[in-house]
């Protein structure tokens, strides 16, 4: 559970939130006791419920039983949801039909949140996080962008997340803030966009996806309210962080991070830093948070100089202390304290992240490895090509082919030609394949980011 300072803090907010367009903001009550008479101190509690209420009084009233919490998505599908508290020792479980112990009492004592990963590059797993996580990374998030209780957030994300649950929920109630939560149901980009400017929003967030809509559907004109806008989740494209203020009339408000599940709070930049890029004009996800350390380290596990690439790695408070489905994979990447978050980026010579995204996604060709991110901005110099999308399947050459999947503004036939001669102009190879897609067929995952593993699982029946 939360150390005391963190519980008194949420167990004495006013809990002012809104979960429906037009409702007002009420104060959250408190959950039963008698809905979790049975549930004990180390007890490791899931439960599956809609964005409200009850979601709130229900993770604080496992906290205040001493428990251990697992939010869970209620939309899960049955198998999903049951695999999932197979895997993370579930020994509790609450949700609209049922509430009861499906386990043994748990040794969860010394954590306080259990989040699954999103499972973009591989199958989800059970990242369990201390109450000192759970409290730093509210902490210091609040440090960074100087937020009070004078603050408005509106927030996109689900609370199943780390960002939509930390970021989005837990540091409002800590900062007896306002809190306005889009419905997953309806036009969310549109709800979320009305609650901007109704409400006077002053803090809101999401994925690169999210701000590339919501700027095209804009038409409302200033929001000169917003001080943050927080995006992360997958990579960031200066391109829409500019189309997204010009649209709001708002500029510097769109502030890149830099989390995962695993350590929700890793950098971030500051309130008044103009945003560093390089020279590829991929914009940076700012300095390491207090508290927080991060260093690149090359195959042989030893830091790199700044401006190389690397595997990022991070040591703090915010990290996890296991996962608990799978010892192996902690002993792999928890070694002496620091974590090894399977991401590719780069330190500048002023300590500002690059995140060039997930390592185990790179495309080996033609003797070197690049991130997907540099084969689509190659892509996206194409006059009429919106977004583009690379995976590499492996071959039996020891090296990748080249799947490209494009999002095209225009529908025009020319383009995979000129997308595919560009490529090889500046890479020295071509794709073995070029399709288009449209938004809609993109797989994503219920927070917005691109779900590269099922866009993987497309490419190879495509290939």
């Amino acid at each position: 559970m939360p150390g005391p300072a963190l519980l008194d803090r949420l167990n004495g907010s006013n809990r002012r939130v809104s979960f429906s367009p037009g409702e007002a903001p009420e104060r959250v009550g408190s959950l039963s006791p008698e809905c979790l008479k049975d549930l004990q101190s180390g007890d490791l509690c899931a439960f599956a419920l809609p964005p409200g209420a009850q979601f709130i009084s229900t993770l604080l009233a496992i906290w205040s039983k001493g428990a251990c919490a697992l939010p869970l998505d209620p939309d899960l599908h049955p198998d999903r949801l049951q695999t999932r508290l197979q895997r993370s020792r579930a020994t509790f479980f609450v949700s609209e039909q049922q509430t009861g112990r499906i386990g043994p009492p748990g040794d969860f004592s010394e954590s306080g949140l259990v989040l699954f990963t999103s499972g973009t590059t591989g199958e989800p797993r059970a990242a369990e996080l201390t109450s000192g996580a759970v409290e730093a990374a509210v902490d210091i998030f609040i440090e960074r962008f100087n937020l009070g209780a004078d603050d408005v957030f509106v927030s996109g994300v689900p609370p199943y997340h780390g960002l939509g649950l930390i970021k989005f929920l837990l540091t409002p109630l800590a900062l007896d803030a306002l809190l306005f939560q889009v419905p997953k149901s309806g036009n969310r980009i549109g709800n979320w966009l009305a609650l901007l400017q109704e409400h006077r929003a002053t803090v809101t967030g999401g994925t690169n996806h999210t701000l590339d809509l919501a700027s095209r559907l804009w038409k409302g004109g200033s929001l000169p309210s917003l001080r943050f806008v927080l995006v992360g989740g997958e990579p960031v494209r200066i391109a829409t962080v500019n189309a997204f203020e010009t649209a709001i009339l708002n500029s510097g408000v769109v502030r890149p991070c830099y989390g995962l599940t695993e350590c929700p709070s890793v950098s971030g930049l500051s309130s008044n830093q103009e945003i560093p890029l390089e020279d590829s004009g991929r914009p940076s996800s700012g300095t390491p948070f207090k508290g927080v350390s991060i260093e690149i380290r090359g195959e042989d596990k030893r830091p790199v100089a700044p401006g190389k690439t690397g595997e990022i790695w991070v040591k703090g408070a915010p990290t996890l202390r296991r996962y608990s489905d799978s010892p192996e994979e902690t002993r792999s990447r928890l070694q002496d304290g620091w974590f090894n978050t399977g991401d590719a980026g780069a330190l500048d010579s002023h300590g500002n992240l690059y995140v060039y995204g997930r390592k185990k996604a790179f495309i080996k060709r033609a003797g070197t490895t690049l991130a997907p991110r540099e084969i689509e901005q190659i892509g996206e110099e194409v006059d009429g090509v919106e977004r583009c999308f690379a995976v590499g399947i492996e071959n039996k050459h020891s090296g990748h082919d080249l799947i490209l999947f494009i999002l095209p503004r225009t529908d025009s036939s020319s383009l995979k030609p000129q997308v595919s001669q560009l490529i090889l102009q500046k890479l020295g190879f071509s794709p073995k394949r070029v399709h288009f897609i449209s938004d809609r067929e993109l797989p994503r995952t219920s927070s917005g980011k691109v779900d590269e593993r099922k866009l993987r699982e497309l490419a190879r029946t495509l290939a």
